[in-house]
């Protein structure tokens, strides 16, 4: 008996002794968790106040960039509005380069264009002289056939057999076909006969002292004179009526013979260059 009583109380002292102990550590659990959350309590509190100062000090010193900035936005802005300035100088100098350019390019088009238009004239003008023209030397020798036929043709024969009849009529018929074709060519004749002579298409031959034409007048014409298109093909040869003096008549003498001269000359070069 003595023994379980014994036993009985250990236990109590012991479950006595564990909840005792229990509870103070809970107690020390609760101080130090107390005490743990004072601290971060404390800490939270400090953290706060160094992340306030932190933000106030970066504010600071955005003001204080922003400041700076604000300071030197307007040579900023100066640098790029000479920049902008230089840039437009540069392409109004280009654009002047390239008007210039353009009226060089334009200006030698126009010459070219007139270059053309004058060389396509030019060989217009010698392809209508040449069609005008080129048969010139072969006119020049069908004349003297012309010539022949009109001789004959004048000449006063006192025939009225019906053999020189047919035989005239051959003749003016073969005249007649030569003139047409000398009009087909461009080729008329010089009316030189009692008109005032004329060194661009008369060749005086002789000058006779006369009352009965003025004077300078053509008073005869030995061979006929014609001319191709607006060209001379051969003079007409004159005699003219005078009515000054012998000095005179020789000077005017010597003046035809000048002209002529300068005609057969010019007619010479004519026929080389064709």
């Amino acid at each position: 008996m003595i023994q379980n009583e014994y036993i009985n109380t250990c236990g109590l002292f012991d479950d006595f002794i564990n909840g005792e102990y229990m509870e103070n550590n809970k107690s020390n659990v609760d101080e130090k968790t107390k005490t743990s959350e004072i601290g971060s309590s404390k800490t939270s509190d400090e953290q706060s106040k160094k992340d306030k100062k932190i933000e106030e000090s970066g504010e600071k010193v955005n003001l204080e960039e922003g400041q700076k900035d604000l300071s030197k936005e307007p040579s900023e802005d100066l640098s790029e509005v000479d920049i902008l300035k230089k840039q437009i100088e540069d392409m109004e100098k280009q654009i002047d380069s390239h008007q210039k350019e353009r009226d060089d390019i334009h200006e030698k088009y126009y010459l070219a264009m007139a270059d053309i238009d004058n060389q396509r004239k030019r060989m217009r003008k010698e392809k209508e002289d040449w069609r005008k023209y080129s048969h010139e030397s072969l006119i020049k020798d069908l004349l003297v056939v012309a010539d022949n036929f009109s001789m004959a043709l004048n000449q006063s024969v006192k025939d009225d057999s019906p053999e020189y009849e047919s035989f005239r009529e051959g003749v003016e018929m073969n005249f007649k076909i030569i003139t047409d074709v000398f009009k087909k060519h461009g080729v008329t004749e010089i009316n030189a006969l009692h008109t005032k002579f004329d060194p661009r298409y008369h060749a005086a031959i002789s000058q006779i002292d006369t009352d009965e034409y003025e004077d300078q007048t053509v008073m005869e014409v030995l061979q006929k004179g014609f001319m191709i298109h607006e060209r001379l093909l051969r003079p007409s040869m004159v005699k003219v009526a005078s009515n000054t003096g012998t000095d005179e008549v020789e000077v005017e003498k010597k003046e035809d013979q000048e002209t002529q001269k300068e005609q057969s000359s010019k007619k010479k070069s004519s026929s080389e260059k064709d």
